[in-house]
């Protein structure tokens, strides 16, 4: 890359003095660079050679989180001996979420091998191979194990808030220290949206009373969110909290799920249905139901679109709910959805000669990303012999 960009200037320089008699007022812009961008490592000061430590790396890249081919961690230990360690972001063993570009490594005694002080920086490279590269990260490495970790027990924060009325929702995390909630450092939250590596807001938990469940020091942590403020807008959100305590050690990320919405938002709506009014058990060949679903926020504002089964008795199916998709993938005969993505649902069912005869009912509803849902659509289904 680095050659690259060389090779530009030197051609840049040769053009300037070419064209120094008839060009001297044209600029020459270079194309916007599209390399990965670390964008935060998160790495205690000291750690303690008894035990295992895990390092993040935060990454994104304009073609998205898939476009990042790997992230290396290249390591000085005290020993002056270098690893080349790989960085992984497949929702195991530290790592919380997969594919979400954030990337972990975890180091142990076998590669720190002595005490005292090591470095590390990290190269994230794309798809294409362009690659970049964070500052160096200095790590003091101390003797035997740091103690005890904070741990959240609970996370509670709203479902969903209406980003277009302004009010208050509380955050509370509860948190426990074996060693003693006097030793609880901070505990921070992150908010992500759904497609960004990188919180774009990070609020300081605190357990004096005001902000949390009005009690102070018994490890019930809280915030007060404003639901207009703090450049929310209409999409999915994540809240992550960690607990450090006051010699580093950081706690498991406690995550929890929201949605925004707004009050003029209206329920989708289901068009049409097609169901078959008569089926032999007989035979038993697939049957294609589908149901074609509208909604004024758009298709993508569809969380899932569901069917419930009743039998002649008027007994729930046992797998109630049963869900349509709109993926466009059929099965090896040619059953499934035609197009993904065209508001038209789809599920294949087999009637079979375990089936009792009679009239089913088979109710349908689809609900939006704010939880509201449409009108139930009902249809009777008559099995025969």
């Amino acid at each position: 890359m680095e050659n690259n960009l060389k090779n530009i200037i030197v051609s840049l320089i040769a053009i300037s003095i070419l064209g120094l008699s008839s060009c001297t007022e044209d600029k020459i812009s270079q194309p916007d660079l599209t390399v990965p961008e670390i964008v935060e490592v998160l790495a205690p000061a000291v750690a303690f050679i008894a035990e295992t430590t895990v390092f993040q790396a935060v990454i994104d890249d304009p073609q998205g989180a898939g476009d990042i081919s790997s992230a290396v961690m290249t390591l000085h230990n005290p020993a002056s001996v270098t690893h080349i360690l790989d960085m992984r972001d497949d929702g195991l063993d530290g790592d919380i979420i997969a594919d979400d570009g954030q990337f972990v490594v975890a180091l142990t005694a076998e590669e720190w091998q002595f005490i005292g002080m090591a470095t590390f920086f990290v190269t994230a490279t794309d798809a294409d191979g362009n690659s970049t590269q964070s500052d160096t990260v200095t790590v003091e490495v101390l003797p035997g194990s740091r103690g005890s970790t904070p741990q959240i027990s609970a996370l509670t924060f709203a479902d969903s808030i209406r980003i277009d009325s302004s009010y208050s929702v509380q955050l509370l995390a509860a948190v426990q220290d074996e060693d003693g909630l006097a030793n609880i450092d901070s505990v921070i939250a992150g908010f992500y949206k759904t497609t960004s590596a990188a919180p774009f807001l990070r609020i300081a938990l605190v357990d004096d009373g005001n902000s949390d469940d009005g009690i102070a020091d018994n490890g019930i942590y809280g915030a007060v969110i404003s639901s207009s403020e703090n450049g929310f807008v209409r999409t999915s959100y994540i809240i992550r909290v960690i607990a450090t305590d006051k010699k580093g050690n950081k706690s498991k990320a406690a995550s929890k799920s929201f949605i925004t919405t707004q009050l003029d938002e209206i329920a989708p709506e289901i068009l049409s249905i097609s169901v078959p009014d008569t089926i032999s058990r007989t035979t038993g060949e697939p049957i294609t139901l589908s149901a074609r679903v509208a909604d004024r926020n758009g298709l993508g504002d569809i969380r899932q679109v569901i069917f419930n089964t009743f039998r002649p008795d008027g007994t729930p199916s046992s797998g109630n709910p049963f869900a349509l998709r709109d993926d466009g993938i059929k099965d090896n005969s040619g059953f499934g959805d035609a197009t993904a993505g065209d508001g038209e649902y789809t599920a294949v069912i087999t009637i079979g000669a375990t089936n009792a005869t009679g009239n089913y009912r088979f109710e349908f509803q689809a609900e939006d990303k704010s939880g509201l849902k449409s009108e139930k659509i009902n249809h009777i289904l008559t099995v025969i012999e």
